[in-house]
């Protein structure tokens, strides 16, 4: 809720750093690593507010942190999103290092003045559909929402997932038509995991993990065993 609560403030931001977003800025190891560690507490917190358990059943998990503001008429919104997505190890059956998404575009639905922001908490069974999120440079989404002062809730439908919100803003949306256009931050990847690491290397956990990033995972897979 803390990290929404940030975004839903910078909201006008967003819109001027939607390229930023798409091209991978604040591309430095630390950057990653705070960005994945606070993910995980986003996390947890999510789960917690929804009493998730069993969640050892999943073999994908993907906090998305995404920020809306109103363009012209109040129908159409931009946004600026981002993701970590982690994997289970099919022979550790425990979660590896993230691979970063990030993407800018456009909603427009079933709206009225709306300023929101919302962390979404993805939940894989199959371990595939988790990966070709993280590959997947164009999302299409049709969303469910609902927002009203200082709450809100959001749905995504996500292929293969099941998804948890919690937001802030301002407004109400009943439904929404949304086209993401990003993809995977390479140049992020590459600074946190070593020149020419690609998202399957990662996935393979076929990479070196920052020290700093260990104690995060062993909280994220704490979570997804209980």
């Amino acid at each position: 809720m803390k990290k929404a609560m940030s975004i839903w403030c910078s909201g006008t931001i967003v819109v001027l750093l939607m390229l930023a977003l798409v091209t991978g800025c604040s591309s430095k190891r630390s950057a990653g690593v705070a960005k994945a560690i606070s993910d995980i507490e986003s996390m947890e917190e999510i789960a917690d507010k929804y009493n998730l358990y069993n969640l050892s059943d999943y073999e994908g998990v993907a906090l998305i942190s995404l920020g809306k503001y109103p363009l012209g008429y109040f129908v159409v919104t931009a946004m600026g999103w981002s993701a970590s997505v982690y994997v289970k190890d099919p022979v550790k059956k425990e979660f590896g290092p993230p691979s970063f998404v990030s993407a800018g575009g456009l909603s427009a639905g079933l709206a009225a003045f709306q300023v929101n922001a919302f962390d979404c908490l993805i939940l894989f069974k199959n371990r595939d559909d988790a990966i070709k999120f993280a590959k997947r440079s164009v999302n299409l989404n049709v969303s469910s929402e609902g927002v009203w002062l200082a709450w809100g809730y959001k749905v995504m439908m996500i292929p293969g997932s099941d998804s948890f919100s919690d937001g802030i803003g301002v407004g109400i949306a009943l439904v929404e038509l949304e086209l993401l256009f990003g993809g995977s931050r390479d140049t992020l990847h590459e600074n946190m995991y070593g020149k020419g690491v690609t998202v399957d290397k990662i996935f393979l956990n076929d990479v070196t993990i920052p020290d700093d990033l260990k104690a995060g995972l062993e909280r994220l897979n704490l979570l997804m065993q209980r």
